[in-house]
C-alpha cells in the first residue's frame, strides 16, 4: 500500500517491471488512473500482469517503477536535490552495497559530511532491556547556514528524522554538530515519519544520548571553535 500511495501521489500512471537474478523472464503491470476510475473491474486484487522472455542482451534483475503523467512540478535543480536527499535517506544501504540508486544517468552516493579530520567519535550506549544506541558524532569544518546540521535518526536502517537537534538545542554555536544514531527499538508513528516522543523508549534514548561523553565533547568543541581544525601532535 505504501508503494501504491506514493506512486499514485506522484503521477497518474506508473508501470512496475521486475525480473529475478536467475531468470530470463520479466513481469510487468501498469496502473492508469483514468482507466481505473472509469472501469470498476480494475483493482489491486486483479492486476493484469504480463510476462515476456528477455533476450541475451536484455537480462537484468531488480524492480523498476516508471511514473508518468506527473502530478508534481519538476524543477531544473530537483535532480541534484533528489541525489542529495537519497544519499542521506538511503546511506546505510548504499554504503553496504545492498542497493544502488540512479537518477537519470548519475548514481547516488551515500552522504559524507565534510567533517573535521579526527573529530568523529563512535557512539555505543547500552540501555535497559538490552536495548542500545549506536552511531557516531562529528564536527563539520564550517557551520551550516541552512540548518543542515544535527543528528540523523534511523530505525532498522530507515531514516526517520534528518538533521534532528537530538540531545541539544539549535544554536549558531552548535551548527557544526552532525552525526547518525540507530534507534531500532524506539517506536515510530504509523507512517514512519517520526518517533513517538512520549514513549519511554524515546525518552530514555534522548536522556542517555544527551548525557553521553561523546555528545558533550563534540558540543564543547563546537562552542569553542569557529570553522575549526583539529591538530594532533605526537611527542
Amino acid at each position: 500500500m505504501g508503494m501504491n500511495s506514493a506512486c499514485s501521489a506522484l503521477g497518474k500512471n506508473f508501470v512496475i517491471a521486475t525480473s529475478k537474478a536467475d531468470s530470463d523472464e520479466e513481469y510487468q503491470t501498469e496502473y492508469d488512473e483514468e482507466k481505473w476510475l472509469s472501469d470498476e473491474s480494475k483493482g489491486w486484487k486483479n492486476l493484469e500482469i504480463t510476462a515476456r522472455t528477455l533476450g541475451e542482451g536484455e537480462k537484468w534483475h531488480g524492480t523498476k517503477i516508471t511514473i508518468k503523467k506527473l502530478k508534481v512540478p519538476v524543477y531544473p535543480n530537483q535532480v541534484s536535490k533528489f541525489k542529495e536527499s537519497f544519499g542521506t535517506r538511503y546511506a546505510p544501504y548504499l554504503k553496504s552495497g545492498q542497493i544502488s540508486i540512479r537518477i537519470n544517468t548519475t548514481f547516488c552516493i551515500p552522504e559524507k559530511p565534510d567533517a573535521v579530520e579526527g573529530s568523529t567519535s563512535e557512539v555505543k550506549i547500552s540501555l535497559s532491556k538490552s536495548n542500545k544506541l549506536w552511531g557516531h558524532v562529528a564536527l563539520l569544518k564550517k557551520r551550516s547556514v541552512r540548518e543542515d546540521y544535527g543528528i540523523h535518526l534511523f530505525k532498522n536502517k530507515r531514516l526517520i528524522k534528518a538533521n534532528e537537534k537530538f540531545g541539544f538545542s539549535a544554536h549558531p554555536k552548535q551548527a557544526q554538530v552532525v552525526g547518525a544514531l540507530n534507534m531500532d527499538h524506539v517506536p515510530v508513528n504509523f507512517n514512519k515519519s517520526g518517533f513517538i516522543e512520549d514513549s519511554l523508549e524515546y525518552q530514555e534514548a534522548l536522556s542517555a544520548f544527551r548525557e553521553s561523553p561523546e555528545l558533550k565533547s563534540i558540543l564543547r568543541l563546537a562552542q569553542s571553535r569557529r570553522d575549526c581544525c583539529i591538530c594532533r601532535v605526537s611527542v
